[in-house]
């Protein structure tokens, strides 16, 4: 019995084959990048609304008088400072970003 010679793919075929892969490598890469640009765009407005939810509450609660006598740098020896810095610091610690 007589084997018959495989016949090869025309250099058209190939080329073809090829394009389309490139294409559909290209396809896939551009729906990555937007993919991870919109996350990126929603994690970031998310953090942004919570930072402004935290600061929000904690000016409600830091007294006015206490940041009125902070005014310059060497105001952080005053007793207003450590009040502030410290109510500030629970707020961050309360809040795991």
């Amino acid at each position: 019995m007589e084997t018959q010679p495989t016949p090869k793919p025309s250099k058209g075929l190939t080329r073809i084959g090829s394009l389309i892969v490139l294409v559909a490598i290209a396809i896939t890469a551009d729906v990555s990048w937007l993919l991870h640009e919109h996350t990126i765009t929603l994690l970031t407005e998310n953090l942004r609304e919570r930072l402004l939810s935290i600061a929000i509450t904690e000016a409600a609660n830091i007294d006015a008088e206490s940041l009125h006598a902070l005014q310059v740098e060497q105001d952080w020896k005053k007793p207003e400072w450590a009040s502030v810095v410290t109510r500030l610091k629970k707020a961050k610690d309360g809040n795991p970003l």
